[in-house]
Parts: C-alpha cells; sequence; structure tokens
C-alpha cells in the first residue's frame, strides 16, 4: 500500500474515519475493541445503545467513583498496566444491554498507544468488576456467532482458561503464560500480505 508503514495507526494516515462497524465510531474505537468486545461474553455493556460504543463498559450496580478510587486506582497501579486510564463515568444504553437504565462503569482513554496493551487491560477490567460485582456479574450463556454449546466468553478468548483466570482472581503475570507472543509472532510473519 502506497504510504503506509506497518507501525502507523490510522490518524496517521490522514484519511477520514469510515465505520468498519456500526459500533466502531472514532478511530479510538478501534484501539479500544480488543479490551471491551470481551464484554460481549457477559451481562455487562460495552456500550452498545451509547454515543461511545466499544469504548466504554459498565453495570447498573457500579458505583464507579468511589469504586474508582477506594479500590481501581491501586490495582491499576499494582497491575503495571500502563499507557491508558479509566475515566469513571456513568451512562445510558438506548438498545441492547442494560436498556434504559443508568449503568456505571469506564471510559478507556488510551494515552499512549505505544505500551498500551488493550488484550491485557479488558481481562485486568474483567477480573476486576467480576469480583466486585460478584453475583450481578454473569458469563453469557449460548448460542452466541452460531456455537450452542460453549459459553460465549470462552469462545472470544478461545478457551476457558481466561475465565477461569478471572473466577479464581489469578495473577496479572499470568497472562504471560496464555498470549504465546513468540509463536503468534513467527506465525504472522508467515502470512503478512503488506509488510
Amino acid at each position: 500500500m502506497l504510504n503506509w508503514e506497518r507501525d502507523m495507526y490510522f490518524e496517521d494516515t490522514k484519511l477520514p474515519w469510515l465505520l468498519p462497524s456500526p459500533n466502531l465510531a472514532r478511530p479510538e474505537s478501534a484501539c479500544t475493541f480488543p479490551a471491551t468486545v470481551l464484554f460481549e461474553g457477559t451481562n455487562l455493556s460495552e456500550g452498545r445503545g451509547t454515543s461511545q460504543p466499544l469504548e466504554i463498559v459498565g453495570h447498573p450496580k457500579i458505583e464507579p467513583f468511589s469504586f474508582y478510587e477506594n479500590h481501581l486506582l491501586s490495582s491499576i497501579k499494582k497491575s503495571k498496566l500502563e499507557g491508558f486510564v479509566l475515566r469513571p463515568m456513568t451512562f445510558l444504553p438506548t438498545f441492547d444491554k442494560n436498556i434504559n437504565e443508568v449503568c456505571g462503569g469506564f471510559q478507556i482513554h488510551i494515552t499512549n498507544k505505544k505500551i498500551y496493551k488493550p488484550w491485557r487491560v479488558g481481562q485486568f477490567i474483567m477480573r476486576e468488576l467480576y469480583n466486585h460485582l460478584e453475583n450481578n456479574f454473569q458469563w453469557r450463556n449460548p448460542p452466541f456467532e452460531y456455537n450452542y454449546t460453549q459459553l460465549p466468553i470462552d469462545l472470544i478468548n478461545g478457551s476457558n482458561k481466561l475465565r477461569h483466570w478471572v473466577e479464581n482472581n489469578e495473577n496479572i503475570d499470568m497472562l504471560d503464560s496464555f498470549e504465546n507472543l513468540h509463536d503468534y509472532k513467527l506465525q504472522l510473519n508467515e502470512i503478512k500480505i503488506y509488510q
């Protein structure tokens, strides 16, 4: 592709954003998507029915400001995840999950795309909200995407390992064993169309 380099983000192209999906309204949404799409496998809202779909997550039982100050902020620091901040907020979905219910939640703001790890951030937020909401947090039941037997969260993540990681409140470092980035990068280099 002319004038394109692999390390570019969309805004670097200086082209107008055309929605690749109705729920990816802005280039920022494409960068938060790998973190928030995980919540499709839960009863939490991933912001569909708002002006910021796939940039925010929440649930009617979350009081975002006190939860952020009393717990989440220190958990983020302990996790050593960087390149983002979470903004506590309330929102009102007009369709999809929690329609017309005020949800407390968080918007992901990316502050440094070079060090932001969206998949890890999403797993981290899910673990924290699972443990905070307790019985108010539920895994979505099948069917999902033409699969009638597996939990949607296991389909989205590719296995049940991450669901168990969340349920067991495991350490963030354990995610290293799930990623297998070395093999992924080798396979990716074999199929890249654009270098």
